[in-house]
Formats: structure tokens, sequence, C-alpha cells
């Protein structure tokens, strides 16, 4: 329990740092265009793609990349600099509370997506 509220705390931190609203970190990583419906997509499969590989660059610290992931009005509000900076004070933050070495591994799995409109909504799970 002690995790996933810390969990929500850090999503909720970057977020306001970026000046955002507290619902665009859930929703916003796999985005559709605005010209797309989910019958339009690909398919689940390439949204569950989009997102495994967001994921998967956050696993790495690779949080400049996978800003590009997020809704284009987050973008819009949080530059790229600001997200990975905040991302990254975050996840050290989460590291410490948890009494991780500085150095650990973190790793973001996928759990579910559901597509809403023009948005999937994303569940994760964070493992070391």
């Amino acid at each position: 329990m002690r995790l996933l509220l810390l969990g929500l705390f850090l999503a909720l931190a970057v977020i306001l740092a970026c000046g955002g609203s507290t619902a665009s970190t859930s929703e916003s990583i796999a985005t559709l265009t605005p010209t797309e419906t989910p019958t339009e997509a690909a398919g689940d499969v390439e949204i569950t793609d989009r997102v495994e590989t967001a994921l998967a660059l956050a696993s790495e610290g690779n949080w400049l990349e996978a800003w590009e992931f997020y809704a284009l009005s987050f973008r819009e509000s949080c530059p790229r600099e600001t997200f990975a900076a905040q991302a990254t004070s975050g996840m050290n933050l989460f590291r410490s509370f948890v009494e991780l070495p500085a150095d650990a591994r973190l790793e973001f799995r996928l759990m579910n997506v559901t597509v809403n409109g023009n948005t999937a909504l994303v569940s994760t799970q964070i493992f070391h």
C-alpha cells in the first residue's frame, strides 16, 4: 500500500510540476492522433505496443524519449527537459523512500490498457 500511495504521489508531483492537470499521466501515454478513433486505429495491439515501448523507455530511465508518448496537450504544458528532470527526481525520491540504491533499476510493467475516446488509459506497476 505504501508503494502504491508513493507512486500516485510521484505521478501527481511530476504532472503538477509541469503545470498539467491531475488526470494527464494515467490517461495520456498512448493518446491516438485526433483523426483516429479506436476503430480506425490499427487496434489494441498497436496501442499496447506503443504503451510497452513508452514503459520500456521509462524503465531505462530514458525520460526524454518517453515524453514523446504523452498527449500533445501534456507535452505543450510540460517541456521535454522539465519532464525528464522531474521524472528523474521523482524516481530518485521513490528509490530513497523504498530504501533502494540510487542506481537500482526500476521496471515499469503494463497491467491494463483501456481505450476511452482518443485516449488510452494505462495502468502500470513498478518493480525493482
